[in-house]
């Protein structure tokens, strides 16, 4: 069938003459060699023109697990951005994302119109290698963030992204889950499976198992009844959230602001959206984040 196909595109081709025949097949050549290249080599240029055009710096460190320094100034925020990276992994994306792209600038317009000036609590689930939270931090410079990252390198580098932040985070090597059950990394690769892309799922027995938090963990460690914003970065685990109505609900008590990533390869949109209109927000689209917030949050400034 392959080959049948093979055969009657170059037949097609043939036809338009052998000038474009021979563009297409140049063409065609180019992109399938695109298609194999690494995604890395890209993420570096980006990430490299996008520190020098700020007049930012990257150095390398002395800490072989966290091995460059990375400093550059960040619109909103006062003094330097400063932040390790491992270029081998997937952190050089996160920073074109968290930096560069201004990944959340649309989630704190939309706070300051909803009247949210003051944010005193936030969730980072899904941590990473803590940019967010750090990021975040300083825009909200009274706010206290739990921040929860099940990788245990992923976690160390959090944690050194994270220490001028002081007492304001709480760091925690867990796995956000809906209830707790013994979890495991699972066998099967999640999108990339680079390090942003490490994914969990339930494990039959508790040998070698991940810690979990709960969405009543969670807002016990910050000692409130709904966080200000949650971001949600779970790589697939959402799913679990909305597997039942009693479970979204419980998701959806969190907080009053939600950036989450949907990966739809394990949730259902429909089923996401129902949920987040039964428990009353309104939604937006920003980049892959899908950004919802409490109607009664926005009447209460309209």
């Amino acid at each position: 069938m392959a080959l049948n196909f093979l055969v009657r595109k170059v037949r097609a081709g043939w036809a338009l003459g052998l000038p474009r025949f021979l563009a297409l097949a140049l063409h065609s050549l180019v992109c399938r060699l695109w298609e194999l290249m690494p995604t890395w080599p890209e993420e570096a240029r980006d990430f490299v023109v996008g520190v020098v055009t700020a007049s930012g710096h990257i150095t390398r460190s002395r800490d072989p697990a966290a091995p460059v320094r990375v400093e550059q100034q960040v619109e909103g925020i006062g003094p330097p951005f400063v932040a390790f990276v491992r270029p081998d992994s997937s952190d050089l994306a996160v920073w074109n994302q968290v930096v560069h792209q201004r990944q959340y600038a649309p989630v704190v317009r939309i706070l300051e119109e909803a009247g949210c000036l003051e944010v005193e609590t936030i969730l980072d689930l899904g941590a990473n290698v803590g940019l967010t939270a750090a990021y975040l931090g300083a825009i909200y410079p009274n706010a206290r963030i739990l921040a929860v990252e099940p990788d245990p390198a992923s976690f160390q580098l959090l944690k050194r992204n994270t220490e001028t932040l002081g007492a304001r985070v709480h760091a925690l090597q867990a796995a956000f889950w809906i209830r707790d059950e013994p979890l495991t990394w699972s066998a099967q690769q999640f999108r990339d499976g680079r390090h942003w892309a490490r994914a969990v799922e339930p494990t039959g027995n508790g040998r070698d198992s991940i810690d979990v938090v709960t969405p009543a963990d969670a807002l016990s460690r910050l000692g409130v009844a709904r966080a200000d914003f949650a971001k949600v970065d779970i790589e697939g685990a959402e799913a679990a959230f909305f597997a039942t109505e009693e479970d979204s609900e419980a998701f959806l008590g969190l907080a009053d602001v939600f950036a989450i990533e949907l990966h739809l390869e394990s949730v259902d949109p429909l089923k996401a959206a129902i949920a987040f209109d039964r428990c009353g927000f309104l939604t937006f689209s920003a980049a892959d984040f899908v950004i919802a917030i409490r109607r009664e949050r926005m009447s209460a400034v309209v």
